[in-house]
């Protein structure tokens, strides 16, 4: 039977402590960089936040200067049609004058004879003048409002509602080989997924090695494509001509995040 001695186990439980003290050391080491790690992310975050925000306003006040050409092109051609009738009425106003004052003047001189001579003529000046205010002449074509309408309602929503998105990177597909092969000239790739929240997958990107040394070609696989025939996490190529030992990869995406290297699903 071995005794133990209780210097043993009192030197047993130092060393597990000096073990601990010392991991204790470097994890503080670790938090210590952290705080310098979060400090630069931070910066270069708000500096990205700040970015993006100033992108906004200035893609805002682009399409205010727009907006403010089509006022100045409206109001421009209100003022062109205002003037062009002022123009216009002034015109016809004075020659209605005129020959207002000299009618009257025909009537005030005492010889009847000479006014029988040109009072036929006289009147039918005179209902060729009215004839010319026509129904509408003596109204506006235009009128001072602006028939414009800018609606910001969902826009200035869309900006309340404005805020961080949690989304990552999509796993890495996982190789179903049961399901891979390759056929006289198509292939058939299958793989599996977990979609956990926050990265939901939207598409998947396959890349092909052809085996002859040149670079890699890739897809964005989507159901609109022609590129094959996609279902079920499960892709079909057809033709694979001219290729000698193909590899291909996959990998998953959304709509901000791709991961940097993808994964080998199959080579033949």
């Amino acid at each position: 039977m071995c005794l133990v001695l209780p210097e043993c186990q009192l030197s047993q439980a130092l060393n597990g402590v000096s073990d601990k003290a010392k991991d204790a050391k470097e994890f503080l080491v670790q938090l210590k960089n952290m705080l310098q790690q979060i400090q630069e992310s931070g910066v270069e975050f708000e500096a990205c936040l700040v970015a993006q925000c100033d992108s906004l306003i200035e893609a805002l006040t682009r399409q205010k200067a727009k907006l403010l050409t089509k006022v100045t092109k409206e109001k421009e051609y209100k003022q062109k049609v205002v003037r062009d009738q002022i123009t216009h009425c002034t015109m016809k106003l004075r020659q209605t004058t005129g020959m207002m004052e000299f009618c009257l003047e025909v009537i005030k001189e005492n010889d009847p004879s000479g006014f029988l001579q040109i009072s036929d003529a006289l009147v039918k000046r005179v209902s060729s003048s009215q004839d010319q205010w026509v129904k509408g002449a003596l109204e506006p074509k235009v009128g001072p409002e602006f028939d414009l309408t800018l609606s910001t309602d969902v826009l200035l929503q869309t900006i309340l509602q404005l805020d961080f998105c949690q989304n990552k990177v999509p796993a890495a597909p996982l190789l179903q080989l049961e399901k891979c092969c390759t056929r006289n000239n198509s292939a058939t790739l299958a793989w599996r997924v977990t979609a956990p929240a926050g990265s939901p997958i939207e598409g998947y990107v396959l890349e092909l090695d052809d085996g002859n040394g040149g670079q890699y070609r890739e897809w964005d696989l989507k159901p609109s494509q022609d590129l094959g025939v996609i279902r079920d996490n499960t892709f079909i190529r057809t033709p694979i001509y001219n290729i000698t030992r193909p590899a291909f990869f996959t990998s998953a995406n959304n709509r901000q995040l791709r991961p940097s290297m993808p994964q080998p699903t199959l080579k033949s």
